[in-house]
């Protein structure tokens, strides 16, 4: 992948490189701060970004057929920025409390 790529005589990428869709980020790397690049990737990140697509997948399916739009509530996160989609990602879990 060219965009993780480092140069020879340089020790490797930062691990804090944006990539990813941000419907699918860890919470961590949707923040304003994460935004400018200060916070360092990690692999629970991965993990964490696995769960938010599942959750999405299976909000978005049932018995494999692609729900009306008006059933699938998660479908705005992918036209919100980062700091949007995280807020909405914290309002969904507070959903799930109650």
């Amino acid at each position: 992948d060219h965009d993780l790529s480092s140069l020879a005589d340089e020790p490797g990428p930062r691990g804090n490189e944006r990539t990813g869709t941000v419907s699918f980020m860890a919470l961590d790397l949707l923040t304003a701060k994460a935004q400018r690049d200060e916070v360092k990737r990690l692999y629970r990140h991965d993990l964490e970004s696995f769960i938010w697509a599942f959750a999405w997948i299976s909000l978005r399916y049932e018995n494999g057929a692609l729900l009306p739009a008006e059933s699938r509530p998660l479908d705005d996160w992918a036209t919100l920025d980062a700091v949007a989609c995280r807020q909405e990602k914290l309002n969904f879990l507070d959903d799930l409390e109650d």
